[in-house]
């Protein structure tokens, strides 16, 4: 474990605040998104959509120290959950079925509190067309896109489930929520790199910007390159308008990263190096850090690398950049808490056991073994993260790596504030649960 005292004029702050942490979920699956949208699945059903869950998957609420069952209620269901999906947020749980028929789905909400089906509603999309994003001011956002000729955004009543607005998307484009806003981003995922963003509460477009997402501050500021411009946009408290913070940068496609105020880029040879609003270079000694040919802020001044077969951890000094940790790994997963980034590591060329490991300290968490294939995603939370490895069974840990609770047969989780919510297929339907803590009031 790499641990160094910090300069008398460098505090130690490598932990982030919470605010717009999550940012960087979307910053990756939208960059996901630029680059798969010409895979086509079986040649017939258009752009895959990018799978954000083989990236992150950061919840916005926060593990409760131990689980006890609150509730359960059924749905009726045709018994096929690959397509299924799960939404804990604000007051409800969202939850997306098979509801028995061709091409169809079920949407309801179920209050957390009481565990009372509060509505349910039809749509003539199949279940993987669907994918609930978030609500917020009483509207639940969902998102329905077949990927080829039919995508839009679709506000309902958080408390009825009634109509409140819809809004036809491009044809080849893909929405996600930069968490620790209140908008729904929409990137194009065709030939332009425009994102526009739009208000939950009325599904109207408050802002647009040109350019592709390349790195956030962890703190609300977000990055879109477009040619030699690297411009910012604060979203942490809604829409504002872009700013340029690099004029003349030749540097995007081998990446930049927001570390601790400054911004570090990779030159032609892989090395870091600290670039001004002119674009100019300033090189940081980094004898031990291997050529780079990806990064990603962790926290503070430390920022995750990988090159050559290697994950590895950097932290910023005045002048030079040191490696605090190196192993031989591919990245599986990432997310994000309070305390910073964290990582899913596996062996490159198989399939086998998953680290999870902090990302400033290179320390190890938890590990695992996937039990089934495409099994094995870690769902993170504000304070913690729990491990799936057959996608039923769940062992929860917070962000030191201590156990927190586990839980069999629970389905699909999503978590909401001290709460855990599952989403299982049974034979008599699909049965949501409501976990809340034994302590609880």
């Amino acid at each position: 474990v790499y641990k160094r005292q910090p300069f008398d004029d460098e505090p130690d702050v490598r932990r982030p605040r919470r605010r717009a942490l999550v940012g960087l979920v979307a910053v990756a699956g939208f960059l996901l998104a630029s680059v798969i949208v010409t895979t086509f699945d079986d040649g017939e059903s258009g752009p895959s959509r990018p799978d954000t869950s083989g990236l992150a998957s950061v919840e916005p609420g926060s593990l409760p120290d131990t689980v006890t069952e609150a509730w359960s209620t059924l749905f009726a269901g045709t018994g096929g959950d690959v397509a299924t999906s799960l939404l804990v947020e604000a007051d409800v749980a969202v939850v997306v079925i098979d509801d028995g028929s061709r091409s169809r789905s079920l949407v309801a909400a179920v209050d957390l509190t009481t565990g009372e089906q509060l509505w349910r509603r039809s749509f003539p999309y199949s279940p993987s067309e669907l994918d609930p994003l978030l609500v917020e001011d009483d509207v639940v956002v969902i998102e329905q896109n077949d990927r080829l000729t039919s995508n839009r955004l679709i506000g309902l009543s958080a408390s009825d489930g009634s109509d409140r607005w819809e809004r036809r998307m491009r044809g080849v484009s893909f929405s996600g929520v930069l968490d620790g806003t209140s908008l729904v981003a929409n990137i194009d995922g065709d030939e332009s790199t425009e994102t526009a963003f739009y208000a939950p509460a009325t599904g109207e477009a408050v802002g647009a910007i040109d350019g592709d997402f390349t790195t956030t501050d962890l703190d609300g500021r977000w990055y879109f390159a477009t040619g030699a411009t690297l411009a910012s946009v604060e979203l942490s408290d809604g829409w504002t308008e872009p700013v340029t913070e690099v004029s003349l940068l030749d540097v995007v496609d081998q990446g930049v990263v927001s570390v601790d105020g400054r911004l570090i880029a990779v030159d032609a040879l892989g090395r870091p190096a600290e670039v001004d609003a002119d674009g100019d270079f300033t090189a940081l000694r980094a004898d031990d850090v291997p050529a780079i040919t990806a990064m990603w802020p962790s926290g503070g001044r430390t920022f995750v690398g990988i090159g050559d077969g290697q994950v590895f951890g950097v932290e910023l000094l005045r002048d030079a950049a040191v490696l605090t940790w190196r192993r031989d790994a591919a990245v599986r997963q990432f997310g994000l808490t309070d305390e910073g980034l964290l990582l899913v590591i596996g062996d490159a060329d198989s399939d086998t056991s998953r680290l999870v490991i902090d990302g400033a300290t290179g320390d190890e968490l938890a590990s695992f073994v996937p039990q089934v294939p495409g099994s094995g995603a870690v769902r993170f939370a504000s304070d913690g993260f729990v491990t799936s490895p057959n996608g039923s069974d769940h062992e929860a840990f917070d962000v030191e790596g201590n156990p927190l609770w586990s839980l069999e047969d629970a389905g699909k989780i999503a978590v909401g504030d001290d709460f855990v919510v599952g989403l299982a297929d049974t034979a008599g339907g699909f049965r949501v649960t409501g976990y809340e803590s034994r302590n609880a009031n």
